[in-house]
C-alpha cells in the first residue's frame, strides 16, 4: 500500500473551501485524472459512484462511497475496483485562511514482476496529480471568494 499527503494554505473560511470540496460536480474538473464519473447523493451528506481514473495511459474503473462526511472538517472516500485507496481530506481554519490537507491510501493489482516498477511509477504519477489537484482547489475557491 502507498500513502501520498498534500497541504494547501487556501486564503478563505473553510465553509467555502467545504463547498467546493463536497461537490461531487466538480470532481472531474478539479482533478485532471477523473473521468466519466456518475453519482448520487446521499440527504446524510456524501456520495456515491463511479468513475474512471488515469494514470498516465494506465486506465481504472472504480466505484466510490462517502464514508465520513463531517461538514468543513472532515471527508473521507474510499474507492474499490481496479485500483482500492481511501482519500481523506481534513480542514482546518481561522476564518480567514483554510489548511486543507489531503492523504491517499492505495493498492493496486499488479503481478509480481513489475509491481516495484509500477508503484514506483504510480506514486510519482498520483503525487503529480494531487499536486495540480489540490492547486486548483485552492484557485476554484479563491476566485469564487474575490
Amino acid at each position: 500500500m502507498c500513502t501520498l499527503h498534500k497541504n494547501i494554505i487556501i486564503n478563505t473560511p473553510a465553509d467555502r473551501v467545504w463547498e467546493v470540496l463536497s461537490n461531487p460536480k466538480l470532481y472531474a474538473r478539479l482533478n485532471p485524472n477523473i473521468s466519466d464519473f456518475t453519482f448520487t447523493t446521499s440527504p446524510a451528506g456524501g456520495f456515491e459512484g463511479n468513475w474512471n481514473y488515469a494514470l498516465g495511459k494506465l486506465k481504472l474503473r472504480g466505484k466510490l462511497r462517502t464514508v465520513l462526511f463531517e461538514p468543513k472538517r472532515q471527508l473521507v472516500v474510499e474507492s474499490c475496483g481496479q485500483m482500492k485507496s481511501k482519500w481523506s481530506w481534513f480542514l482546518e481554519t481561522d476564518g480567514y485562511w483554510t489548511h486543507l490537507s489531503m492523504s491517499v491510501e492505495y493498492t493496486a493489482k499488479w503481478s509480481r514482476v513489475g509491481a516495484v516498477l509500477h508503484e514506483s511509477v504510480l506514486e510519482y504519477m498520483h503525487d503529480e496529480t494531487l499536486g495540480t489537484y489540490l492547486h486548483n482547489i485552492k484557485v476554484t475557491v479563491e476566485k469564487a471568494h474575490n
